[in-house]
């Protein structure tokens, strides 16, 4: 019969209990986080034109935006 060895455990042993991973930090209410969706490229153009005319990035224009529309509604 042929003899059939265990598999070797490949995996390195668990990291330390005080080691922690970058991303299970919670980022605080000021930090920047990503956000992502998708507008028509037309509209990216438009936003990107307005914020360079005003001097902002589309950032602190998107940002202003919604605070104006949430002030409105």
């Amino acid at each position: 019969m042929a003899v059939i060895s265990t598999p070797k455990k490949r995996k390195g042993p668990p990291p330390a209990e005080t080691v922690t991973s970058v991303n299970l930090a919670k980022a605080s209410d000021t930090d920047k986080v990503p956000m992502n969706f998708k507008v028509t490229a037309e509209f990216r153009k438009t936003m990107k034109q307005y914020a360079a005319e005003l001097g902002i990035s589309m950032t602190d224009l998107l940002t202003t935006a919604v605070e104006e529309y949430r002030k409105r509604h």
